[in-house]
C-alpha cells in the first residue's frame, strides 16, 4: 500500500474514534436529560464541543491526505471515495461500513435527544404560561378594586403600587 494511502487510512481510523466517542457521550447526555442533571448535561455538553473540533480537525486532514492519495493512485480528486479506495485496498471497505453505522447511530441519539429537549421546552412553556395567567389575574383584581375605590386605595380611581404617602 502506498505511504500516502495508509497515513489516510489512519485518519480515518482516528475520526471513526471520535465519532464513536460521540456516540457515547449522546447515550449520556440523554440519560442526563432524562434524570434533569443538568450539571452533568453541561459538561457532557463541552466534551463534546471539544470533540467535534477534533473531528473538523481530522476532516481538514483528510481531505488533504485524499488529494494526496488520489495523486498517488492517478486518480482525479473528486473521483476519490471510500468505495474505490475499497477496490483496491479492502480495509477500506469495513472502515466505511462502520463509519456508516456508527454516523446513523450518532443521528438516532441525536433525534431522542432533541425530542426529550423539544417535551422539556414544552414543560417549561406551560409553567411560564400559567405563571403569567396568575400574575393576569392578580393585577386584573388589583385593576378592579382600583376602579372601584375603597380601603386602601384612598378614594383614587388610580392604581398606586407604591403608596407615596408612607
Amino acid at each position: 500500500m502506498h505511504e500516502k494511502v495508509e497515513r489516510l487510512e489512519v485518519n480515518l481510523r482516528r475520526q471513526l474514534g471520535v465519532y464513536h466517542e460521540l456516540l457515547a457521550m449522546a447515550g449520556e447526555k440523554q440519560e442526563a436529560l432524562t434524570a434533569n442533571d443538568l450539571k452533568n448535561l453541561e459538561r457532557i455538553v463541552a466534551g463534546e464541543e471539544q470533540l467535534i473540533l477534533q473531528a473538523a480537525q481530522l476532516e481538514q486532514e483528510r481531505l488533504e491526505l485524499a488529494g494526496e492519495a488520489a495523486q498517488a493512485m492517478r486518480l482525479p480528486v473528486g473521483e476519490l471515495t471510500l468505495g474505490k479506495l475499497g477496490e483496491n485496498y479492502a480495509q477500506f471497505n469495513s472502515i466505511q461500513e462502520e463509519l456508516e453505522t456508527v454516523i446513523a447511530a450518532i443521528r438516532e441519539k441525536q433525534g431522542s435527544n432533541q425530542k426529550l429537549i423539544e417535551q422539556a421546552m414544552k414543560v417549561i412553556d406551560f409553567s411560564l404560561s400559567l405563571m403569567t395567567q396568575c400574575d393576569e389575574t392578580t393585577y386584573t383584581r388589583l385593576l378592579q378594586r382600583a376602579e372601584s375605590p375603597g380601603p386602601g386605595f384612598r378614594g383614587s380611581s388610580r392604581l398606586h403600587i407604591i403608596d407615596k404617602s408612607v
